[in-house]
């Protein structure tokens, strides 16, 4: 995030059920980089993904909106385009804006994280549809960027749903607004390969 060539933004990190001292000791040796636009939240117990997000989103105030994982990344043009194409398209439909994602396969070994191979993940993609999103999720939250004022219309992520609360809100978003595509791989959606189970 530090590296975006766009840097009117602001961090929310959600520390969901971890330990306060990790956190805010990494946190700290970025403070003067941060330069006060990053805040920490911490929830004595984990509540869940779909809670985090709404904690973080509802504590912080900005035009746009993306949810950033803690193990995927982002190409340093990221906000830079998204922004650009909320700011600039004349259509009243688009709301939100994906890019491309790569899909990155890692191992942690030590201290270190060990990237086995990338591959595209979406690229296939022509333009976002309710219909294809229907069939299954085509993007991962790490690509998406969206307008704050949507969620006086289609409300939060649920926090009911265990999993794929993503999946759920993006459809909410696509009853009411289009998404727009930018053809490049902007986003890094990562995943480790010691993990086998969905959780």
């Amino acid at each position: 995030v530090l590296k975006q060539t766009y840097q009117d933004w602001i961090m929310v990190i959600v520390n969901d059920g971890g330990q306060v001292s990790e956190v805010e000791e990494l946190v700290s040796e970025y403070s003067n980089k941060f330069n006060g636009r990053c805040f920490t939240l911490h929830n004595k117990v984990s509540l869940g993904m779909e809670a985090a997000s709404n904690l973080g989103i509802k504590s912080s105030n900005s035009d746009y909106i993306v949810i950033h994982d803690d193990d995927d990344s982002w190409h340093h043009q990221f906000l830079e385009k998204c922004v650009n194409f909320l700011d600039n398209t004349t259509s009243n439909s688009f709301k939100g804006v994906i890019t491309y994602s790569t899909r990155i396969l890692e191992r942690i070994q030590g201290d270190e994280v060990i990237i086995e191979s990338k591959e595209p993940f979406n690229t296939w993609l022509k333009s976002v549809s309710f219909f294809r999103i229907a069939a299954n999720n085509v993007f991962p939250p790490i690509s998406f960027l969206y307008k704050r004022d949507v969620l006086d219309e289609i409300g939060y992520y649920r926090e009911d749903l265990p999993v794929l609360g993503d999946w759920e809100f993006n459809l909410r978003f696509m009853s009411k607004y289009d998404i727009f595509l930018i053809q490049e791989e902007l986003a890094y959606y990562h995943h480790r390969l010691s993990i086998k189970s969905g959780e």
